[in-house]
């Protein structure tokens, strides 16, 4: 039943390592002015590539940050998004 409603399929691939942070600087205004290196820690221990990773991790991350009263994200409070999340994806 699910392939008759498929219109038609797209492949989807990892995002490049190395594009990653100037990607997620514009994807959510936490990340904008994030360093360079918590950008691609953030990557290798939660992102891994996939969006859909970033998505869940952004939402945990922008709810800490409003809480916290600051406006990007920082090494605290990627930690305690890693906690919040269960310490990242496998």
């Amino acid at each position: 039943m699910l392939a008759s409603r498929v219109f038609r399929r797209l492949p989807f691939t990892r995002l490049d390592r190395a594009a990653v942070p100037a990607l997620m600087r514009r994807y959510h205004p936490v990340y904008k002015g994030a360093g360079e290196a918590l950008l691609l820690e953030i990557e290798d221990a939660y992102g891994k590539g996939m969006l859909r990773n970033w998505a869940v991790f952004t939402h945990a991350a922008a709810g800490l940050c409003a809480r916290a009263g600051t406006r990007r994200i920082t090494a605290e409070v990627a930690d305690q998004v890693y906690a919040k999340l269960g310490g990242g994806t496998s």
